[in-house]
């Protein structure tokens, strides 16, 4: 007795979809990673004059109170402006770093702005603390 097979129709699997989706994936976890360490080791040179090489900032920070720093040193609200005019002319990138308490009232924080952008500041960087969202 002869039995009749049935023919099984073979499932095949694309492959190449698979392989753009590893090859997104990779694109997007190199470009999204961030480098802590540099990849090249390098034995530099030391100098004792640090003064040269360091950034100098202006930070006006200002605290829940109203309290206006300068650098870490107290201002008055009508001095900033001539503060901040003597420190734009003696650098050459006139970037201002504003760190304020997020209580302090928008009025205060739009005249200061208004300040610096009149003692010659061209960038202004807020600075903030990022907090992610739960849900």
């Amino acid at each position: 007795m002869q039995f009749r097979r049935r023919n099984k129709s073979q499932i095949t699997l694309s492959i190449a979809p698979l392989v753009d989706i590893v090859f997104l994936l990779l694109i997007f976890f190199l470009l999204s990673s961030s480098y802590v360490q540099p990849s090249i080791k390098l034995n530099l040179p030391e100098a004792r004059n640090q003064e040269a090489a360091e950034k100098q900032e202006i930070v006006v920070t200002v605290d829940k109170t109203g309290t206006i720093y300068l650098n870490r040193e107290l201002v008055v609200l009508d001095e900033l402006s001539e503060r901040l005019g003597n420190l734009m002319k003696t650098r050459s990138q006139r970037e201002i770093i504003f760190r304020g308490d997020r209580t302090i009232a928008y009025d205060l924080f739009v005249r200061i702005m208004d300040m610096a952008k009149r003692a010659g500041a061209e960038n202004i960087h807020i600075s903030h603390q990022y907090t992610r969202e739960s849900n």
